[in-house]
């Protein structure tokens, strides 16, 4: 997601069956209007195109232009399943070598999201 007034971008991952509450998003991050990244910056950022986005495309981000947001929910899981920037194929690895080795090595520490925001009954994005 991308915050375009300001350049901000964000990856929000969820855990199987949640959803999130756009408003309540936008407003715990501070960020305005929230909409999908267009083509153009997932290539350039997380080498990935529409339909195939994946908190393994991270490791493109050199910059750390991408704000990573996970559940809560995902911290207490023992694996964690993600597409290797293409949406054919999955890979599972274990959530705590995602978490503790894998993005703190990209420069990308999670920011937690809590049920509060994901649960809230509003519209989703």
């Amino acid at each position: 997601m991308t915050a375009p007034k300001k350049k901000q971008f964000f990856l929000l991952l969820l855990a199987e069956g949640e959803s999130f509450a756009g408003k309540a998003l936008q407003e715990t991050l501070g960020s305005g209007h929230l909409t999908f990244g267009d083509k153009e910056d997932l290539s350039h950022l997380l080498c990935c195109k529409k339909g195939s986005v994946s908190a393994l495309g991270l490791l493109f981000d050199t910059g750390q232009a991408v704000t990573l947001l996970i559940s809560r929910t995902l911290l207490s899981k023992k694996d964690l399943v993600f597409h290797p920037c293409r949406n054919d194929k999955s890979l599972k690895l274990s959530a705590k070598d995602v978490i503790n080795r894998f993005w703190p090595a990209t420069g990308h520490i999670p920011r937690i999201i809590d049920a509060s925001i994901i649960d809230a009954k509003e519209e989703s994005l």
